[in-house]
């Protein structure tokens, strides 16, 4: 349900003036580069086919739609000062897409910020589950975030059965509609854009802290890393003691830490503390003492 409202309500030209000439010296570089990108991502299977990339595939493809639908009719308004055709289902469809457009975007990117924790700390486990259990994690939220807000705003918006709309063809997205004021304007702001958002500052932060005490865990184990012999002593039968020399040619640190997961292992004895390097093969050198 909607009804029209064509009387004059507020509206600063000059303001509306410089919002056109920012709006559109920002747009015409944004649409070359999108249209770039866009153009990169179809005509490179490699990129697509990787599943790290398909969030932001998604997400990409919602902001470019954005960008040239959306953002052109708030440029036409900005320039004329009222919105035009005035009809109300213009303004209805304006709505519908600005709100179901960024909302699906909030919620791909919170989704974005917790998959990452998914892809560079749990990969392994990622890997060892079913592949339906696994297709069912990747595809599932990204339906659910592309589908879900414009289910939602078509209710909301389009049919609107709680409230009458009175649209404001002198304000951009003619005026808010009705039912921010109703329960489910309460439920929108708290599930589709509060909870995303905190999401996005959780998972992120989360992520750099992690990030952050992995590399502080390697940095513990440098001056072991940098030795460069090391002996094992292993006491054999009738007291013989056999010792394993590690030879002289040890690679680089950041090579060590990659090549031999986990890089040392520290046992406890009832006579010494030995330290054992995990060398996958490596050749070494055999004496006796």
């Amino acid at each position: 349900m909607s009804t029209n409202n064509t009387t004059p309500i507020t509206g600063d030209p000059i303001a509306n003036s410089v919002k056109f000439a920012v709006f559109l010296a920002f747009q015409i570089p944004s649409i070359i580069t999108s249209s770039i990108i866009v153009i990169y991502i179809i005509v490179t299977p490699a990129f697509r086919s990787k599943e790290q990339n398909h969030s932001t595939c998604v997400l990409l493809s919602f902001n470019f739609l954005q960008l040239i639908s959306d953002i052109p009719l708030a440029i036409h308004f900005f320039r004329l000062n009222i919105v035009q055709p005035a009809t109300s289902v213009h303004c209805i469809l304006w709505t519908w897409l600005d709100f179901a457009l960024n909302t699906s975007s909030l919620q791909l990117m919170a989704w974005i910020s917790i998959e990452r924790h998914l892809f560079i700390f749990s990969w392994n486990l990622m890997r060892r589950v079913s592949r339906l259990q696994r297709w069912f994690i990747h595809f599932a939220p990204l339906i659910i975030c592309s589908v879900w807000c414009p289910i939602f705003y078509f209710f909301a918006i389009i049919v609107s059965p709680m409230c009458a709309n009175k649209w404001i063809f002198y304000s951009l997205l003619c005026g808010l509609p009705c039912y921010l004021t109703t329960n489910l304007g309460y439920y929108d702001l708290i599930f589709n854009t509060i909870m995303p958002v905190l999401f996005i500052l959780i998972a992120n932060v989360a992520l750099v802290i992690r990030v952050v005490k992995q590399k502080l865990s390697r940095k513990h184990f440098e001056p072991l890393l940098n030795i460069r012999i090391i002996v094992w002593q292993v006491i054999g039968t009738n007291n013989h003691r056999k010792t394993v020399v590690l030879g002289e040619y040890f690679f680089e640190l950041n090579e060590v830490y990659r090549k031999i997961p986990p890089p040392m292992r520290t046992y406890q004895s009832s006579e010494r503390t030995e330290i054992v390097l995990n060398i996958n093969a490596l050749p070494f050198h055999y004496g006796k003492k």
